[in-house]
């Protein structure tokens, strides 16, 4: 075991303190948000609500008072969706299902809260995975530790697991997909393990169709396996899990080819159109997204100190992707599940990517399927400029302000 001097000793307790203070915070922020958070397009104590939450909230009610799948007859375009609040419907069936019974649980009144609530566990979860990922990295406590401070503190993530929607459960699926992938390399092949991933492929599938990106990401690192490895069996087993998954996924998935004549029924919703600016679309897209990354509400009027703070938080996101992928490539001998995590952000990325070219939604919440590998690849990046620095508790004062970078928004509302 490697002796650690007093020095690091101390600096690294101190490091301990800071970032479980800002931990209390971020979750006490997060358990906080559902109760102050305004219903729909509201705006209040400088908090927006997220404009479809009634419609996500309509499909919630629509289960549990009625005891059935709502059918979608009316396109997102048409004249007076958010009055009828019905463009949700065609969304998978998982979490409002489950929200329903929460809302019988808890009442008409008191449902909205309850959902709300089961939103916030959702997060709190994924960060419990988060947490599992980073202990048990190559990543020192100096990194870790305040890499999860910003993954609790992280405003858009714990914005969207404060409303009723389905991204927050899509979110936890997600994240135990990726750290299922994390442990492969170290876990012996069984039927346990595969039909476990199968599961989560299909309720990631049974809660948003976007989703379904996660299969070719499977695919990608089980054919990766096979030519490390030169075996077959990864490619086996990879075909038996997508198999079990979209089957698990299926009766959806045909019910939405018989009422909508599409597997997935994205035509009736999203209402994004492909992209017709003035500015080249990937310039178009690396902009909303950087905006978004950091401020998930729409309240903040354009001006010099907006400009100012989406220059900062593209330099910063960007330095740091960039030395998280000078980690990667550095490294003599780099472990195979950070490569795991690098794979599959650029397959979501990627996807991100293809997405947009269609519909052009550019809202950073649409990679957080990819929670897990941001959140390590931002934590890479902050070790390796540690390392650069020669200064080992930088990253903790780096990722600090990462985590407060949001909040300086609020003094523009």
């Amino acid at each position: 075991m490697k002796d650690v001097s007093p020095a690091a000793a101390r600096a690294e307790s101190r490091v301990r303190l800071i970032c479980g203070v800002g931990i209390v915070l971020g979750l006490a922020l997060r358990l906080a948000l559902p109760f102050l958070l305004p219903l729909g397009d509201q705006v209040r104590l400088r908090l927006q609500g997220l404009n479809d939450e009634p419609a996500h909230f309509r499909y919630v009610e629509y289960v549990a008072t009625r005891h059935a799948l709502p059918v979608q007859r009316h396109r997102f375009e048409e004249p007076g969706a958010f009055a009828r609040a019905d463009f949700e419907f065609h969304q998978p069936p998982l979490y409002y299902v489950l929200g329903a019974g929460l809302y019988e649980i808890a009442g008409p009144r008191r449902a909205l809260l309850a959902c709300r609530l089961f939103s916030a566990l959702c997060g709190v979860l994924t960060l419990v995975i988060a947490w599992r990922v980073l202990r048990t990295s190559p990543l020192p406590p100096l990194v870790a530790w305040p890499a999860m401070l910003f993954a609790c503190a992280w405003l858009t993530h714990a914005y969207f697991c404060a409303v009723v929607s389905n991204d927050a459960l899509s979110w936890l699926l997600a994240s135990w997909v990726v750290v299922m992938l994390w442990a492969r390399p170290e876990s012996e092949p069984s039927v346990g393990r595969a039909l476990a991933l199968a599961i989560a492929l299909g309720l990631c599938l049974l809660t948003k169709t976007t989703l379904a990106a996660f299969l070719p990401v499977v695919a990608v690192l089980c054919l990766w396996e096979s030519v490390r490895d030169r075996s077959p069996r990864p490619l086996f087993e990879c075909a038996a899990v997508l198999i079990v998954a979209c089957l698990i996924a299926s009766p959806w998935y045909l019910r939405n080819q018989a009422v909508y004549g599409s597997v997935f029924g994205l035509e009736l919703g999203g209402g994004a159109e492909p992209y017709a600016g003035r500015i080249p679309p990937w310039a178009a897209l690396l902009a909303s997204t950087n905006k978004y990354f950091w401020f998930p509400m729409q309240h903040v009027a354009v001006s010099t100190g907006s400009r100012a703070l989406r220059a900062v938080g593209l330099a910063l996101l960007a330095a740091h992707l960039l030395a998280a992928a000078v980690y990667l490539f550095r490294r003599r001998a780099s472990d195979v599940r950070e490569i795991h995590l690098a794979i599959v952000l650029a397959l979501m990325a990627v996807a991100y990517g293809l997405r947009n070219l269609l519909w052009f939604a550019p809202e950073a919440r649409f990679l957080l399927p990819a929670f897990v590998p941001i959140v390590y690849g931002i934590a890479a990046g902050a070790w390796t400029m540690s390392r650069m620095a020669r200064w080992p508790s930088f990253a903790c004062l780096d990722l600090a302000v990462l985590a407060l970078l949001p909040f300086a928004y609020f003094g523009l509302v």
